[in-house]
């Protein structure tokens, strides 16, 4: 299992949906667990709503663009060493980029029915950074991956 997953697939409906099960594939090789835990179905979530938020609203009247996800993940050992993949024996750090070369479209005051991705994301991950540029926007996540279930084995 490779310690990186890049993807670069159109911002079209499907887009979250192949995203999601792409990063759960590969969160799971990377684990050695199947189905996930908690917290990285929680990952795979957070992931599958940035996506969601480029295809609605990156490209409105722009005609169609592309979602680039690069996916990240490192070991973090007792000491501090790092190692490629052990699974969830031990606690790593992931972190997921999700871009796009569309334009920011600002959050409504009051989002109605809609409007509350970048909250959900923030609630399931440990850390969420959104950068806004003129070239696109790109939405990052870490979280800390320290399963206890499987910690246990």
């Amino acid at each position: 299992m490779a310690d990186v997953l890049d993807m670069a697939i159109p911002a079209q409906a499907c887009a979250p949906w192949r995203v999601r099960r792409a990063v759960s594939d590969w969160l799971g090789g990377l684990c050695g667990v199947s189905p996930l835990c908690d917290t990285g179905e929680d990952l795979v979530y957070a992931v599958s709503e940035a996506v969601a938020n480029c295809v609605d609203h990156a490209y409105s009247g722009d005609g169609p663009g592309a979602v680039t996800v690069t996916v990240t993940g490192h070991i973090v050992r007792l000491g501090g060493a790092r190692s490629p993949r052990v699974g969830c024996l031990g606690p790593f750090r992931i972190e997921l980029a999700i871009g796009d070369s569309g334009r920011w479209k600002e959050p409504a005051r009051e989002p109605g029915d809609r409007g509350r991705g970048l909250r959900m994301i923030e609630a399931f991950v440990d850390a969420l950074e959104v950068d806004r540029a003129r070239t696109g926007t790109t939405v990052t996540v870490r979280q800390l991956m320290d399963c206890p279930a499987h910690r246990a084995r």
